[in-house]
């Protein structure tokens, strides 16, 4: 689920919602079974925790910071306590930067086709009772059925990552990777994208209509379970466990979604092996390339989703494999 708001947070594109959200935590539900199968996960996974970590090689410097692309009150005292590292850095990289980002949203409003099917629609291809869960979840996120019937599955499967009672446009105005990108801008420091903004929009956009499908009916829920989640989400975050958040939403996700379980495991695989381990893979040399150079005093800095820290193909590791030491710091 947290790759689909990455996603989202990148289009700024939504219906309207209201309120505020509340929601709780939901691992205190967990079963015992649900509860080991999930703590094994986390012992199984290199760098599983922290938000915030140092690289370095002999004098080359390279701060890691785990990023969410949604707001959160609680992110202006992090934004404070990092500001120093961004403000001294050498080059700050993001996932995309602020004018890559305008450019996206450009493309998205110029070419409709881009979002909106015009061959077929989803009642035609979804069974009666699979289309009205569907439609229904979508209109209380401010989509009428004549508009979600022609959407492409992708992007309503990014849609349905947010909870009815957020406001997009407002989640999205202040997550931690665009306020450390305004701190970077105001103290003049060089930003650079990791990759070319259209590497996640043609991944999508190109991915098979089945795989689409299957990536939708995963996200088909009780709205209410999303706000749970999203609860959920936001605790993790802040309490740095970035491989248990992963974990929990595949567990989550196969538990309620109207979906075959096994095809669901496939789907995150397929979502795992491209927006975190192969972008990781491309990411990992561009940041050990612009080390060079870097030192303590102007080090490199990365800010990406903390989803891409940990695992065996997670940058932590990747670096690790090229002679950098790691050390974890507060964040």
């Amino acid at each position: 689920m947290r790759v689909f708001l990455f996603i989202l947070s990148l289009l700024m594109i939504g219906g309207t919602a209201s309120a505020n959200c509340s929601g709780q935590d939901l691992r205190p539900t967990l079963e015992d079974q649900e509860r080991q199968h999930l703590q094994n996960a986390v012992d199984e996974t290199p760098y599983a925790e922290g938000n915030h970590w140092v690289a370095t090689r002999d004098a080359e410097t390279i701060h890691l910071i785990g990023s969410i692309h949604i707001d959160h009150p609680s992110l202006l005292n992090h934004v404070d306590r990092l500001a120093p590292v961004i403000e001294t850095a050498s080059v700050a990289f993001f996932e995309m930067t602020l004018n890559d980002r305008r450019e996206m949203e450009k493309e998205f409003r110029d070419n409709p086709d881009l979002l909106i099917m015009s061959d077929v629609t989803l009642p035609e291809v979804m069974d009666e009772p699979t289309w009205t869960m569907l439609a229904n979840a979508a209109q209380k996120r401010g989509y009428p059925p004549f508009m979600t019937a022609k959407f492409r599955p992708w992007y309503l499967t990014m849609m349905l990552a947010m909870p009815p009672c957020m406001s997009l446009e407002r989640a999205l105005a202040g997550g931690l990777d665009n306020r450390l990108q305004d701190v970077a801008y105001s103290a003049g420091r060089t930003v650079r994208a990791l990759e070319d903004y259209h590497t996640v929009m043609d991944f999508f956009n190109n991915a098979p209509f089945d795989q689409q499908m299957d990536m939708l009916l995963a996200a088909i829920f009780d709205p209410i379970l999303t706000e749970d989640m999203y609860a959920t989400m936001f605790k993790q975050y802040f309490e740095e466990k970035h491989a248990e958040a992963w974990e929990l939403s595949r567990l989550l996700t196969k538990r309620s979604a109207a979906q075959d379980p096994e095809r669901i495991d496939a789907a995150f695989r397929n979502m795992e092996d491209f927006l975190l381990d192969s972008r990781n893979q491309r990411w990992v040399q561009t940041i050990a390339d612009a080390a060079q150079g870097s030192t303590p005093d102007a080090p490199v800095a990365v800010i990406a989703g903390a989803a891409h820290l940990s695992g065996e193909q997670g940058l932590l590791a990747l670096l690790a494999e090229r002679g950098f030491q790691l050390e974890r710091r507060p964040f």
